[in-house]
């Protein structure tokens, strides 16, 4: 974006592309410098990319990796959209009381409002979303792209959906743009059409709604299909800019009456992430260390991780239970432990033999446990650590400690896994 300022879907995924800077070696499964071969891995790659570039449009809680949207870096504009907002005539010709009445700054506030909505429920006519492309795609991908670019083999991938104007289902996968929707909320409401001070009966929304869509069909930023529509992607224009701060969603913010919206501040670490470093670390890997994945994929990455091919690993408390890697120099808690124990225990991976570590603990905003720790550090980073306790009573407890005492005491090396002591293809597994 630094290099093209403006861009459209025509030119977006082959730009992204070319500024990645990849080489074959860096994403395909098998390279060819020539041929057919060359040519689907590169048309594999570009239809990836593609597909992340609309599925980052995607709204979602995006605190902790925000898109280039949050951060002031993106702006999505639409194309002669504040053109056709003051086109008296265009408007005449799909008449509404209220889009008349409203000025042309009221109908490009609103309107942009709309199409934004749209765009971040994916409700787009971009033909690599559409269900019927979205799993060739996935078939693609898989068979050209390796790992850590490809699809996971489990991933479910967004697909483009529709908008109705119906409460009925329409068999699709849609989205209501229905009086009680969030759009038909926000355009009922004074807060679209700032002389009004009382809602927009349900009755009367219909024809709002119906004028609405027929003059936004008409200037070519909507693609209808009966009582379904989609955003045009050839309606956007992605425009790089640098803003400090960015306006916020005028359908779910709250504010005073008469009050205006208050921009609301980007995360500048992100912000300077993204501009300045984000290219430096395009073949930073990082992988999941949890009891979901497979042993041996576990010992695989273990083995990556300790030899720098793996920059970072991401655990559940997997990583707590006696794995060792020794020259480990960064722990990031992404909440606060449970206890001092578990503080202990996930801060100790690193800082092994002496060296110098850096632990870091996120405190969630949402969490009082959190917060509580976060208030009152020492309590966590420098607590005691409580020795477990033992019913010596229990006698389960008991027969499993002598069990196992006995069989330390037969010297025996019992293996790795009971398919190794036992002949598990006889009866009885002798």
């Amino acid at each position: 974006m630094q290099v093209h300022p403006a861009l459209t879907h025509i030119e977006l995924a082959q730009a992204t592309v070319f500024q990645m800077g990849l080489a074959q070696v860096d994403y395909a499964k098998q390279v060819a410098d020539y041929g057919p071969g060359k040519r689907r891995n590169e048309e594999a790659f570009q239809k990836l990319i593609e597909y992340r570039l609309y599925e980052d449009l995607r709204k979602g809680w995006r605190i902790v990796q925000p898109n280039l949207e949050q951060c002031g870096l993106l702006a999505i504009e639409y194309e002669g959209l504040e053109e056709v907002c003051r086109a008296t005539e265009f408007w005449k010709k799909h008449p509404h009381p209220i889009l008349l009445q409203a000025t042309p700054e009221q109908r490009y506030t609103v309107i942009r409002a709309v199409l934004d909505q749209l765009r971040k429920d994916l409700v787009l006519d971009a033909a690599l979303l559409q269900p019927q492309s979205v799993e060739p795609l996935k078939r693609q991908v898989r068979q050209a792209i390796k790992d850590p670019w490809c699809f996971d083999e489990y991933e479910r991938l967004n697909e483009a959906r529709w908008a109705s104007i119906s409460a009925t289902n329409s068999g699709k996968e849609t989205a209501k743009i229905t009086a009680r929707s969030k759009i038909g909320r926000f355009l009922r409401s004074p807060k679209a059409w700032p002389w009004r001070t009382e809602n927009i009966a349900e009755g009367d929304y219909s024809s709002l709604i119906k004028a609405l869509i027929a003059a936004l069909a008409d200037a070519g930023y909507l693609l209808e299909e009966g009582q379904l529509v989609q955003l045009r992607i050839d309606a956007m224009i992605w425009t790089s800019q640098k803003a400090s701060h960015v306006q916020p969603d005028p359908l779910t913010s709250k504010r005073l009456e008469g009050s205006d919206d208050t921009p609301v501040a980007v995360n500048q670490f992100f912000q300077d992430f993204y501009g300045q470093n984000g290219p430096s670390v395009h073949n930073m890997e990082g992988r999941e260390h949890t009891g979901q994945v497979k042993n041996e994929d576990r010992q695989n990455r273990e083995t990556q991780f300790r030899n720098g091919e793996l920059s970072t690993l991401f655990c559940s408390p997997t990583m707590e239970l006696g794995i060792d890697i020794s020259d480990l120099n960064v722990v990031h808690m992404r909440n606060v432990p449970p206890s001092p124990a578990n503080y202990a225990q996930r801060s100790g991976r690193a800082g092994r033999s002496g060296q110098e570590a850096m632990v870091i603990t996120y405190a969630s905003v949402g969490s009082g446990h959190d917060q509580y720790f976060f208030k009152r550090p020492e309590q966590m980073v420098a607590g005691v650590v409580v020795p477990p306790k033992l019913e010596l009573g229990n006698q389960d407890l008991i027969k499993s400690h002598i069990h196992s005492l006995w069989l330390a005491h037969t010297g025996l090396y019992l293996e790795k896994s009971m398919n190794q002591i036992l002949d598990l293809e006889a009866d009885g597994y002798p």
